[in-house]
């Protein structure tokens, strides 16, 4: 593939520009380099004859997209935009090529409880090799996550610039010659909007919170309680949680949900107003923000709000749909 970003190709150069990255951006240089990779593939996406009929989402999108999170993510989050041509076998085969267009030079690895080859979903995960050792071997694994799915339309999405920790710092240092040198230049990609993340991240935590296990899951996925308080929070999401149209999409996309997902029964069977994490979220909370404060705090780079207001911002959505 051409054009293709690299900097990696030359090891020293590689090592120096994310330790003075890390530097001026004053961030975990293990960030920087994991950045650089999830970057690599998402412009191999943009370079990509499937580029249009595939809508990049979810956390990662929040931060390198739009810049309404300061976390870190692995997860590479895609959609495919299907039209009413599409069979089952060639949505299958689309998401398998662009998966293997994607990864080309990675090698897969086996995750237990992640990695996930269905026909309308496949979930991937791949090693790249560390240049920088971590300060720390907490918080962030040496693995890039691959997620390409075909149920709903990933609607509305918008064009959005993406790029590099590394281009940021060099930009901002003036160094103008090495990003074109290393092909760091920024690229755009389709996006959804924040406004159906929003959502999407309240389904998910309705959901997990039916299972037997829920407290578990909701703490494997801690992180959409702190999106969803930069998100509530945004420009963008603030005034929309109060309209008709929040409400609309809202359920028409809890509805959808339900021909995504066939489990656990009582969600299935229930109205979302009944899910524990409305009726008892103060309790389910108390139980949670532990690993909100410990674990997933590694993963922040920049404002980490207290669990207080976490919880504060979650009341709020939750009075909205009650």
């Amino acid at each position: 593939m051409e054009d293709h970003m690299n900097l990696h190709e030359n090891s020293e150069a590689f090592e120096d520009a994310i330790r003075a990255a890390s530097d001026h951006l004053k961030m975990r240089a293990a960030f920087v380099e994991k950045d650089y990779w999830v970057t690599f593939l998402l412009r191999r996406l943009s370079k990509s004859t499937h580029s249009d009929k595939v809508i990049f989402k979810g956390g990662t999108s929040l931060s390198k997209a739009y810049k309404l999170i300061a976390r870190f993510s692995e997860d590479i989050d895609l959609a495919i935009l299907k039209t009413e041509n599409h069979t089952a076998t060639q949505l299958r085969n689309l998401i398998r090529n662009i998966e293997k267009e994607l990864v080309s030079g990675f090698k897969e690895i086996h995750l237990e409880g992640i990695t996930s080859k269905q026909t309308r979903y496949r979930k991937t995960a791949y090693n790249y090799n560390r240049t920088v050792a971590p300060e720390s071997v907490q918080g962030i694994q040496e693995r890039l996550i691959l997620e390409i799915n075909s149920f709903a339309n990933p609607i509305p999405f918008k064009r959005m610039p993406i790029s590099s920790l590394i281009e940021q710092f060099l930009l901002e240092t003036n160094q103008l010659e090495s990003i074109e040198n290393y092909s760091l230049q920024s690229f755009e990609l389709n996006v959804l909007i924040p406004e159906s993340t929003l959502i999407e991240k309240i389904l998910s935590l309705i959901r997990l919170s039916f299972y037997e296990d829920g407290i578990d899951k909701l703490k494997s996925k801690v992180r959409h309680f702190y999106d969803l308080y930069f998100l509530s929070i945004s420009d963008t999401c603030r005034d929309y949680l109060h309209t008709t149209d929040f409400l609309e999409h809202f359920n028409r996309m809890f509805e959808e949900d339900k021909t995504k997902f066939w489990d656990p029964d009582k969600w299935l069977n229930s109205s979302y107003t009944v899910a524990p994490i409305f009726t008892s979220f103060d309790e389910i909370w108390e139980e949670v923000k532990g690993t909100y404060n410990t674990d997933f705090s590694l993963l922040v780079h920049g404002d980490f709000p207290k669990d207080e207001l976490i919880a504060d911002q979650f009341r709020k959505i939750i009075k909205i749909l009650l």
